[in-house]
């Protein structure tokens, strides 16, 4: 069954990137609800607020053109704005597995960043507060995926619900909009990850949000939404 799998793979990659981050403070930072697109820009949109316990990973997607278009410049922005510092982006590719930007590892890629595209950020920090990404919402229809899949064994891919896609709300949507998807999850930096599994009678048809990130275990390649 896939679910233990990536779970497994990806706990255990983000748990060794936790220990080689060596975070030293007691606080975390988590996902808090987005704001739905509405014109005119600019938009805030809540993207993550910190809470009582140690430096975790968070999902979270640039939904918005915040012109922050490097890891390094989303890293600064956060750290600079919420009081909260972020010590590692992570980007996942299907093919290859996680591109790692950390500021302390001179090594490490400072890779580019589209609008759409969801990210895992490892934040510390000692005080509440909210990540706002402020810029221009992107033009309907604007925000693609190109989704790898496999017939045998499907896939993982990284994506998140476009602004205009208001009209799906739950895994089993997203699952249905996309098509070919056999199994969608949502991270939570506490639990872990939810998934919705059409076979699987006991997994939860979670809600999904705009501008919040999922992966999808795709069967096909696709671009989705469809341009």
């Amino acid at each position: 069954m896939f679910s233990t799998a990536l779970a497994v793979v990806l706990l255990l990659g983000l748990a060794a990137l936790a220990v080689l981050a060596r975070p030293a403070s007691d606080a975390q930072v988590t996902q808090a609800d987005s704001v739905a697109a509405k014109p005119p820009s600019p938009l805030s949109l809540l993207a993550m607020a910190p809470k009582v316990g140690g430096a975790k990973y968070n999902a979270i997607a640039v939904a918005i053109d915040n012109d922050k278009h490097l890891a390094s410049a989303l890293a600064d922005d956060i750290t600079a704005t919420t009081g909260a510092t972020a010590l590692q982006v992570l980007k996942w590719h299907p093919d290859i597995g996680f591109s790692i930007y950390d500021p302390t590892d001179p090594f490490s890629e400072d890779f580019a960043l589209a609008v759409g595209d969801p990210v895992f950020v490892l934040m510390q920090g000692t005080t509440a507060t909210v990540y706002s990404l402020v810029g221009a919402v992107p033009a309907q229809n604007s925000v693609h995926f190109a989704l790898l899949g496999s017939a045998t064994a499907c896939r993982y891919n990284f994506i998140s619900v476009p602004l205009d896609k208001s009209a799906l709300t739950l895994a089993s949507e997203l699952a249905n909009d996309i098509g070919d998807a056999v199994q969608v999850l949502k991270w939570d930096p506490d639990t872990g990850f939810s998934i919705y599994d059409p076979t699987d009678p006991f997994s939860e048809d979670f809600q999904v949000r705009i501008g919040y990130p999922y992966f999808v275990c795709m069967a096909a390649n696709k671009t989705w939404p469809t341009p």
